[in-house]
């Protein structure tokens, strides 16, 4: 299988999960392939071919099946290599606990950074885009918030063993540290950040795509 990416983006959670997957080394594990791709290359011909919106992540499987959006490439990894751990099974309670943080992540938390990072897709003159970012800045400091109090006493967020919700809030979280008031303002949720940085399948991914702990003011990397 061959996963896309752009480093630091949103698709670091598949590829940090599909480390997960590799440690875990089940008997029918498929070849696994990262494709980086440059900044606006997904935008190009070659990459809208398999991804016709040219987003990431996108999962192109064995047969030639791709999936894209997080959510779903997050779900199908593990439902895919159950042994991980990575969701519970479908009908726990648990598992509907993973959708309700995911879904939160993947579309309240990322619309926001979108909208704070690149405010002139959303509004296009200059004093709408000032107030954009405002109201962006105070929803993720809402979000951070919510998230920071979603954090059990185990450290993580559902159960005792990472799962796809916290490997993506791990994400979210990253990028949250480059903001006016970041991630690092949240005791909770820094500590979980910080955690799960120095896990052998985040460092490998983030080695990988070239980014670390220092992320640029832009958001980019």
């Amino acid at each position: 299988m061959k996963l896309y990416a752009l480093p630091g983006s949103a698709s670091l959670a598949s590829h940090i999960a599909l480390e997960v997957v590799r440690d875990s080394v089940p008997p029918e594990l498929p070849p696994i392939s990262i494709i980086l791709l440059g900044r606006e290359e997904n935008m190009g011909a070659a990459y809208r071919a398999i991804n016709p919106f040219g987003t990431v992540p996108a999962l192109q499987l064995e047969d030639g099946t791709v999936i894209t959006e997080s959510l779903a490439v997050l779900l199908w990894i593990a439902d895919r290599f159950p042994g991980t751990g990575l969701a519970a099974r479908p009908g726990n309670i648990e598992r509907d606990r993973v959708h309700t943080l995911l879904s939160s992540m993947v579309t309240s938390a990322h619309n926001a950074f979108q909208m704070y990072r690149r405010t002139e897709r959303y509004v296009d003159e200059p004093r709408g885009q000032e107030a954009a970012k405002r109201l962006a800045l105070n929803r993720l400091a809402e979000l951070l918030a919510y998230f920071a109090g979603q954090v059990r006493e185990s450290g993580l967020l559902v159960g005792e063993q990472v799962t796809v919700a916290d490997i993506m809030l791990f994400v979210v979280a990253r990028w949250g540290m480059s903001l006016p008031h970041g991630t690092q303002n949240y005791p909770k949720l820094w500590d979980f950040t910080q955690r799960m940085a120095i896990l052998p399948a985040t460092v490998r991914a983030m080695e990988t795509e070239g980014i670390s702990m220092d992320v640029p003011a832009d958001g980019l990397g």
